[in-house]
Order: C-alpha cells, then sequence, then structure tokens
C-alpha cells in the first residue's frame, strides 16, 4: 500500500537536502571534538518533563535574537548606512581633501594637529627639500608668496626655516635673501586706493616693514614675503603686476589688525574691509579664466563651522586672524593702539561670508590651531612657536601631498590609479553578483514549480518523482551556496576597496601614547577574564588554551598597531616575541594534527594552503598590493609548507608508528635536527638565502613593491626557529604521554568506559608528578617569564635585540604553557572571548590593513567624524563581524574548490589556479 503524504511533508521532503547545514554557523569539527573529550552520558531529555522558569526564557530570548548572525546583519546594515553618509558629505563638501586639511581639526593631548578626517605627514627638513627636487626634476619652479602683516611674516620665516633651519634673516652677507623697499621712516604713513585715508604702519616693536625676497638655486626655489597690511592701490598694483605673469604655487594673504587701528569705528572699518576684499576678489576672477562658480551653499554664520569656500583648485588662500592672549596683549606697552578677539571673529566671520564661493580659499585651521596655543605667543598678538610649526607642516601638506604620495598622507593626496587587473577583479566579482541573482530566480521559480504540481496532482504524488525533483534541487541549490558565498566575499572587497584605495572614508593619523594603547587592551583583557569557563576534562596543551593564546596576542597585536606604538622598544619586542609564539603553535599544532591523524594526504595540504590564502589573494588583486605586504601570511604559509615536507619525507612518523616501533621517535628528531640545520644554514648565508628566495618563478611570493627582500629576510631571520621549536615541543610531549609522565586520561577513556563520572573528575588531566615536583617545575617557569620580561625592559636597541629573539622565544612560551598545565586551576580554564578571537586570528590580521586602520595600515579609519570613541566601538564591532563573517565564506568555499574527498580534483583546480595567475607573473615580469 502506497503512503500517504500531505502536501506540506511533500514540499519538505522534496527541499530538505537544501535547508541542512548550509547556514549553520557553528564549528562543527570543534563541537564534536568536545563531546568526544568528554564522553559524559547524557540523559534521555524526552523523558523528563521539565518547565524553563522566566528568566530561562529570557534568556532564551536573548540568545535567539542577540547573536553572531545578527551581529552580522547589522554590521552589513552599518555598512550601507555609512556608504549614504559619505556619499552625502563626499557630493555635499566635495572629495577634496584639502578641504579637511584647511577648514577644521583638533589638538590632541600630546599638542599634535590632527585634520579632520585626513591623515597630515610630518615633513621632515629631509622631506621637504625631497619634495622640491622633485617638482624641480619635472622643470618646474617652486614658487611661494607671502602678503600681509607681521603674523604672515612669521609664517613666511617658519615656512623658509623648514627647508633651511641655519639661515638668519639679519644675516648681512646672505645672499640668499634680499631686502627690497627698504625704508628709512617707520612712521610711515599711505592712503587707501579711492579712499581718503591714511593709516600708520607702525603697528609692531620689531619695525620690520620690509618686503622679502629668498631664492635657491638647487631647489629652484623662489619665495616671497610682501608687506601690506591692507589691501591699497600698492597692493592691487603687485597683483596686476606679478600674478598673472609669474603666477605663484601657493600664495598666502592675510590682515585684519590694521584696518582696526583706523580713525573709525568697526562698523566703518568693516565696511571699509569689504568693499577692498571684494575689489580683490573680482580682480582674481578677471586673471582666472578657468575659475568656475558651481558650490551653492548658504553664508557661514559662525567662523568655527566649515566654509568650504572652492570648486576649483586655487593657489590663493586667506589666513584668518588668529585669536589674542588678551592679558599678554592688554599689558604690552610695545603696541600703539590694542583690540579684542570679538572685533578680530567679526572680520574673520566677513571674511569667511566674502570669501566663500571664489577663487579665494579659506585657511580656517590656522585660527583653530592657535586658538588652542594662544598663551603660547610671546606678546598676545604674535602666533607662538608650536602654532607656527603647525602652520608649517599645514602648507607643506597643502603642497607636497599631491607630489609625493606618502603612505601616512591623505590629505591633498589623489586616490591611486586603477590598474587592469583591478578592473578585471571587479568585472569578474560583478559577473558573480549576477549569476548569483540568475540561480536565486531559477531557485524561486523551481519551488513554484513544485507547489504547482503538488496542487495539479494532489497530495498522493508518487515518492519516488518528489525525490527526484528534490535531487535535482540540491544539484541547483548546491551551485547557488557556491555561488552565494563568492558574492558576499565580492561585496566585502569591494567594501574594503571603497575603504582603503578610495578617498570615499576619512582617515586620521595614528598617534602613541602609553594610555590610549593601555586603556582598550586593560578593558578588553578584564572582559576576558569575565567571560571564562570551566573546560570539561581538559588535556595537556588543548585547543581551547592554544586559540586562547593566539586571541590574546592577536587582541595586543591590533592595539600596538592601532596606537602607533612601533617606535616604544618595549612593546616592539613584546610584538616580536608574540610573533614567534604564533609560530610555536602553529608548529605545535600542525605536527599534533598529522601525528595523530597520519592524514598526509595532498588534499589536507591544499587545504590549510587555501584557507590561509585565499583572502590575502584575493587582497592583493583587489587592494594592488604585493603579496609580501601581508608579511605575516607569506611567513605562516612558508613555514606550513616546511612543516608538511619535514612531515611527509621518508620515514613517516605519527603516533601509529610510533606505537609499533619507538625508534620512530628518535626518526622524527633527525628529521627536525635537520630541518633545523638547513634553516642555519641559510640565515648565515646571505648569498644562498638571496639566490633561493629570487629565483624565478616564485620571486613575486617574497619580494617587496620595491623588488627587493629586506623585509621578508628581517621576519623571516627574526622567526626562523619558532616553528621548529613548536615542532620538538610537540614530539617531547607525545613521548612524555609515552612514558606516562603527562596523565591526560583522555587518551585511555575507550579502556575506562565504564568509569563513573566521580572517578573521572578525580582523574582530570593531571600531570603524573608529585606536589613538590610541580612546585619546583612552576618556579623555575615563572622564573623564566620574569627573565623575559626583565630582557624586553634592558633593550637599549632594536637591532641589538633582534638577534636574540629567534634563540630566546621559546622560553617565555614553554614557561607560561608549563604554568598554564602544571597547576589544574589554571589548566581547566579558559577565556572563551579570547579562544574565539584566536579561532579568526590571521582573518582579523589581514583586515585590519584596510577596515580598521587604514591607508595600509598606516593610519585609523574614520566611519563616524567627530565622535572618537563612538567611532571606535562601531568600528571595532564591524571589524570583527566581517572578520569572522570571512572565515567562515573561506572555508565554506574551500569545500567546493579543494573537497576532502577527490585529491585529484584538488590537484586539478591547483593547476588551474596556477594558470590562471600566469598572464599576471607574465605581465609583470615573473617569468
Amino acid at each position: 500500500m502506497k503512503p500517504s503524504f500531505s502536501k506540506e511533508n511533500l514540499i519538505e521532503l522534496e527541499t530538505q537536502a537544501i535547508e541542512d547545514n548550509n547556514e549553520n554557523f557553528i564549528q562543527e569539527n570543534e563541537y564534536s571534538e568536545l563531546q568526544i573529550s568528554t564522553r559524559l552520558i547524557k540523559p534521555d531529555k524526552s523523558k523528563i518533563s521539565y518547565q524553563p522558569s522566566e528568566n530561562e526564557l529570557f534568556a532564551h530570548n536573548i540568545k535567539k535574537y542577540l547573536n553572531l548572525k545578527t551581529s552580522k546583519s547589522i554590521s552589513i546594515f552599518l555598512i550601507f548606512i555609512f556608504f549614504l553618509y559619505h556619499g552625502y558629505l563626499n557630493s555635499f563638501y566635495g572629495r577634496n581633501s584639502c578641504n579637511l586639511l584647511l577648514e577644521q581639526g583638533y589638538l590632541r593631548a600630546d599638542d599634535v594637529w590632527q585634520p579632520s578626517g585626513c591623515m597630515m605627514h610630518n615633513y621632515s627638513i629631509e622631506d621637504t627639500n625631497i619634495c622640491f627636487k622633485y617638482v624641480k626634476y619635472f622643470n618646474g619652479k617652486n614658487r611661494f608668496t607671502f602678503i600681509g602683516d607681521a603674523r604672515i611674516r612669521q609664517v613666511f620665516k617658519s615656512f623658509i626655516g623648514q627647508f633651511d633651519p641655519f639661515f638668519r634673516f639679519n644675516d648681512r652677507n646672505s645672499k640668499k635673501i634680499e631686502k627690497v623697499n627698504k625704508r628709512k621712516n617707520y612712521n610711515l604713513t599711505r592712503k587707501l586706493e579711492k579712499y581718503d585715508i591714511e593709516y600708520s604702519t607702525d603697528l609692531n616693536s620689531e619695525c620690520d616693514e620690509q618686503n622679502y625676497f629668498y631664492s635657491n638655486s638647487e631647489l629652484n626655489l623662489e619665495i616671497s614675503f610682501i608687506w601690506n597690511p591692507v589691501i591699497d592701490e600698492q597692493f592691487i598694483n603687485f597683483i596686476k603686476n606679478h600674478f598673472y605673469k609669474e603666477r605663484p604655487n601657493l600664495m598666502i594673504i592675510g590682515m585684519a589688525s590694521h584696518y582696526i587701528n583706523l580713525n573709525m569705528t568697526i562698523k566703518e572699518s568693516i565696511n571699509l574691509f569689504k568693499q577692498n576684499l571684494t575689489s580683490l576678489i573680482n580682480l582674481f576672477k578677471s586673471y582666472d579664466n578657468n575659475w568656475r562658480n558651481k558650490l551653492k551653499h548658504s553664508p557661514i554664520e559662525s567662523i568655527d563651522d566649515i566654509s568650504w569656500s572652492w570648486s576649483e583648485p586655487s593657489p590663493i588662500y586667506w589666513m584668518l586672524q588668529d585669536k589674542l592672549d588678551e592679558y599678554k596683549y592688554y599689558f604690552n606697552k610695545t603696541y600703539n593702539s590694542q583690540f579684542t578677539n570679538d572685533e578680530i571673529d567679526e572680520f574673520n566671520r566677513v571674511s569667511k561670508a566674502i570669501l566663500y564661493n571664489s577663487p579665494i580659499n579659506t585657511w580656517s585651521s590656522s585660527r583653530l590651531v592657535s586658538k588652542n596655543m594662544y598663551q603660547d605667543s610671546i606678546d598676545g598678538y604674535l602666533i607662538g612657536r608650536k602654532a607656527l610649526k603647525i602652520d608649517t607642516q599645514i602648507l607643506l601638506n597643502l603642497y607636497c601631498n599631491s607630489k609625493m604620495n606618502y603612505i601616512d598622507a591623505s590629505c591633498c593626496s589623489q586616490p591611486e590609479n586603477i590598474t587592469i587587473l583591478q578592473k578585471i577583479i571587479f568585472s569578474v566579482f560583478i559577473i558573480i553578483f549576477f549569476t548569483t541573482l540568475l540561480l536565486y530566480l531559477c531557485r524561486f521559480f523551481f519551488i513554484r514549480y513544485l507547489n504547482h504540481r503538488i496542487n495539479m496532482f494532489g497530495p498522493e504524488i508518487s515518492l519516488t518523482t518528489s525525490c527526484k525533483n528534490a535531487t535535482l534541487y540540491n544539484s541547483t541549490h548546491s551551485l547557488f551556496s557556491l555561488f552565494k558565498a563568492l558574492s558576499k566575499f565580492a561585496f566585502y572587497m569591494f567594501y574594503f576597496f571603497a575603504c582603503d584605495r578610495a578617498n570615499y572614508f576619512m582617515k586620521e593619523n595614528k598617534h602613541f601614547s602609553i594610555i590610549t594603547f593601555l586603556t582598550p587592551l586593560i578593558y578588553v583583557s578584564i572582559v576576558g577574564i569575565f567571560f571564562q569557563d570551566k573546560l570539561p576534562l581538559a588535556k595537556v596543551m588543548n585547543r581551547y588554551q592554544t586559540d586562547e593564546l593566539k586571541g590574546f596576542m592577536q587582541i595586543f597585536i591590533l592595539f600596538y598597531r592601532l596606537s602607533g606604538a612601533e617606535k616604544n622598544i618595549f612593546l616592539y619586542l613584546t610584538i616580536r616575541l608574540f610573533t614567534g609564539a604564533y609560530l610555536f603553535l602553529s608548529g605545535y599544532g600542525h605536527f599534533m594534527y598529522f601525528w595523530n591523524t597520519s592524514n598526509f594526504g595532498i588534499t589536507r595540504f591544499f587545504e590549510i594552503l587555501f584557507r590561509l590564502n585565499f583572502l590575502p589573494i584575493m587582497l592583493c588583486f583587489t587592494m594592488n598590493r604585493m603579496y609580501q605586504f601581508y608579511e605575516f601570511v607569506p611567513l605562516i604559509t612558508f613555514w606550513f609548507v616546511c612543516i608538511y615536507l619535514a612531515m611527509v619525507m621518508y620515514p613517516r612518523v605519527s603516533e601509529n608508528t610510533a606505537k609499533e616501533n619507538s625508534n620512530h621517535y628518535f626518526y622524527m628528531l633527525i628529521k627536525l635536527v635537520l630541518l633545523a640545520g638547513i634553516v642555519t644554514f641559510l640565515n648565515f648565508s646571505n648569498n644562498l638565502f638571496e639566490k633561493i628566495f629570487m629565483a624565478r618563478p616564485w620571486k613575486f611570493l617574497f619580494v617587496n613593491s620595491e623588488q627587493v627582500l629586506n623585509d621578508w629576510h628581517k621576519i623571516w631571520s627574526t622567526n626562523c626557529y619558532s616553528t621548529i621549536f613548536g615542532m620538538i615541543f610537540a614530539l617531547a610531549c607525545c613521548f612524555l604521554r609515552k612514558l606516562n609522565l603527562i596523565d591526560d586520561y583522555e587518551n585511555n577513556l575507550d579502556l575506562h568506559e565504564n568509569d563513573n563520572l566521580e572517578f573521572r573528575e578525580k582523574r582530570r588531566d593531571k600531570f603524573a608528578l608529585s606536589l613538590k615536583k610541580k612546585i619546583i617545575l612552576v618556579l623555575i617557569s615563572l622564573i623564566g617569564l620574569f627573565s623575559s620580561i626583565f630582557f624586553v625592559f634592558s633593550c637599549k636597541s632594536k637591532k641589538e635585540c633582534d638577534i636574540y629573539i629567534p634563540y630566546l622565544m621559546i622560553v617565555p612560551v614553554v614557561s607560561y604553557f608549563i604554568v598554564r598545565n602544571t597547576l589544574q586551576i589554571l589548566r581547566e580554564k579558559c577565556s572563551f572571548i579570547f579562544s574565539w578571537i584566536g579561532k579568526i586570528s590571521l582573518e582579523l590580521y589581514v583586515c585590519s590593513y584596510h577596515i580598521w586602520l587604514a591607508a595600509d595600515s598606516s593610519g585609523i579609519l574614520v566611519l563616524l567624524p567627530d565622535y572618537t570613541v563612538l567611532n571606535s566601538i562601531i568600528s571595532i564591532f564591524m571589524f570583527l563581524c566581517i572578520s569572522h563573517e570571512l572565515n567562515k565564506l573561506t572555508r565554506h568555499i574551500g569545500e567546493y574548490v579543494f573537497p576532502n574527498s577527490n585529491w585529484k580534483v584538488c590537484l586539478k583546480n591547483f593547476i588551474i589556479f596556477c594558470f590562471l595567475l600566469l598572464p599576471i607573473a607574465i605581465i609583470n615580469g615573473y617569468f
């Protein structure tokens, strides 16, 4: 008799293969490992009637809605929100990052000026000279003109001091500086054009009302200072005679104080200033035929608001008047007349309103700098030294950034040109999007077709036909699942590109202080300690322990890079030790896998290679970077290949073979010693090292953008023994277990299946050592830990200490694990926050270059400007969610590209991938 099925049962049967595991984010292998390690008999819940309490129901609902899947959905929603928000900012204010440099910023606690939303390079004397020589090399001329009063003269002198610090203006023998229009009468009075009003030029105690001209033939450099404290007839004539013929690369104008000192009311002075400034704007418009009036915004009311006053690049900048230190200024008897900050603010407001949408750009950030540093002024009026230094840096960033393209300078710099390879990659991503959409539509109409058949033939449809449809539907869904994962991956690649290659999102500089480094690290550490739990039957060096240490080290590395702590020797050496510890754990983990499973198949080899390199390689294509740019990925990939070759080469040794023949422990040790000998020989032979790693066709895997091995040689030599130490430590643990010096008890569970739970709790993974020996072992390990800390603190030079890192890194790592595993209270506890982070540590490291940090990790990504703390919280949240999702997507795509069950498919796909890389290698000259 034919079984009877309802309509709902048939639909469920036909779609069962599609709705099974594809959207499950649980690490199934780790969960099964935990179940095997416990081996506890679970009671049959169907025979127990249990009514959950209200608190348990509340906790269940919290877990239902506030989980990792929901967090990822929120992060994707935030991506679209920030795309719209920054799209609005770019369309309204323009994508010219010079706006951010010249208009707004804030002073950090360490007296470092930070423009709002862009990165400012700190130009040294050498950098400044290189910039000017770069312009000269292309037959260009560096012309700068400063026009104004005493404050502009200060900026002029400070600007020259940036590249010629030993020059003195009072040196009469100097041939670089020329004083023109020298006046003997410093009480000279002059008349304003079209106005029968006289004003005095004697405003400051220096009485230095000279025009200066500085020249340097080596740099093809000309810098002029024109003393014009008001816009008068002489000023207009100078513009008419010089601006059109010899247009400067940069012209800085600033004045207001002399207008206030006219024999007028403040209202009359402002009206006169308006008329003169309007005449100057019209004059510049007449000489600038390419100027276009594109921006149409409302006038600015507050002097601290952003004016965004230009649409086309213009070399003319109006410097707003700085704030007075009224206490010093009012008690200074060197000035004939005085004015207030309110009067200066009124002139600044008028200047911004008139200059808005004109050929003259408004330089507002200089006033914000002095507003924070006005007390540094000597007499209350002149600009202080610290503010002058920042003003000079702003001008150099304005002029040089577009020419030099420093990594840590995004203000006024242009985004990189998109290469042909990037265009191809983006085209492939778009094709993947459309293919996924097509497969989704096919899947949608297939379900409707199934429903239509059931409606026509009723619920008595044959089971055989339904299963055939389900099989066809399953194969379609398998392809859809692959392209869905590829589409998600492509979407994140576009987000990476927008964050770090296009001038779409804002960026800011790193600024190191010990507080900015320790505060988030301590907070996250407290959270990690709070979310710790007890492990069931924890074995020595279990997976949760190693992942926990990886997680903590990754957090330390992330905050180290975020705070820009590279100059701190202690933190630098700590990072070097952590890098070695990560490779140590990698060597330990891979060795234990091959030792316990005897799985030396090529499918495992390709699976690990894919998981380590898929994301970095796709980022290399998308971001136009060399493979060596993500320096840790080539390092850990290289050592995995060495581990695999060492384990595969004859004689193959594993736990099963060692049980049959104890000599296999000795064979394995010989192989590791040989590997260490080869590494030592390479480490001390630079010529051989260069010949091997510079050989074609794998040269491109190890060279940087300058086609040299410096970066690879440094990181390789610093960590050349870390992985080998991890393998030797793993072999020692295996040997000690054989001698019953380590009692995991889990290894012999099959012999004790009838043991009750109480007995198992008593035998919870203890060393087979007495209490006295444990104490001695812990004390020796603590001495090793404190000795390592003392070594790090005592180092004075990075180069000297880097030499000892490869040999000493094993001391703190082994000491830590001995303390952790000897003491039962430490051994059975684990921070699941750190362990979770440790599972995605590689993705966190790679993604931090572009979506948490910015400008290739030289700066910080700013999603929400002017809200530093909130921006950090949102960035970290999105960064963690995206990294975990990319980890999941990499594993999911890897199941299709390199399946475990078929080594022929793995080998075929690897060969296809190499052929796809062949044209790229030929174009870039790697063959």
